[in-house]
């Protein structure tokens, strides 16, 4: 698995567009998706999916994210929140960026 894309988040209409983003962006990595939040995922494609996990909690956003974490299986992670539209577009480009600040 190249990344595991970890995103906390109580706004599930938002998940497949953001999973949708996802799909069409990275083709060149091995991905999975890992959403954390109180409510599971709305769309069947999300429920399933082998590219996407869900964990619930009650938790705060750093608290959610750090629970994700324990299930992710990349060998960069890429964080990310579901509460702005900007951070619904995910690519290639931002992913090779983490990378770089990561020093891998």
């Amino acid at each position: 698995m190249d990344v595991s894309i970890i995103i906390p988040g109580i706004r599930q209409p938002r998940w497949l567009k953001l999973f949708n983003s996802i799909k069409n962006a990275v083709k060149n990595f091995k991905w999975e998706l890992i959403l954390a939040g109180p409510w599971e995922p709305l769309e069947d494609e999300l429920k399933e999916s082998t590219k996407v996990q869900w964990v619930q909690t009650w938790a705060c956003p750093s608290v959610a994210t750090q629970l994700a974490t324990t299930l992710a299986r990349g060998n960069l992670l890429f964080f990310s929140v579901d509460s702005k539209s900007g951070a619904l577009s995910i690519n290639s480009r931002t992913l090779f960026l983490s990378a770089f600040f990561l020093g891998t």
